[in-house]
């Protein structure tokens, strides 16, 4: 994918105090775009505390503060 059509529907969106990722026991994979076809940049645990910084415009993927960047997770993951 072009870089130019990651972030064609990406919505800046203020910045909640903090969510938790639910892998219902498994690792949430986090990804360098909002779609299963990018590449995996690496895992979350479930529990873990992690910063939402924006979305997509149809909300099922969360753009995250991950490791010294940016990373993509899928919403399922959230609560």
């Amino acid at each position: 994918f072009p870089y130019t059509t990651l972030f064609r529907s990406f919505i800046a969106t203020a910045t909640p105090n903090g969510s938790w990722v639910d892998a219902a026991g498994v690792e949430a994979f986090v990804r360098s775009g909002p779609n299963f076809r990018y590449q995996v940049l690496g895992q979350l645990e479930s529990g873990t505390v992690i910063e939402p910084v924006g979305r997509t415009e149809d909300s099922s993927w969360i753009l995250i503060r991950f490791g010294d960047g940016f990373a993509w997770l899928r919403d399922a993951w959230l609560i």
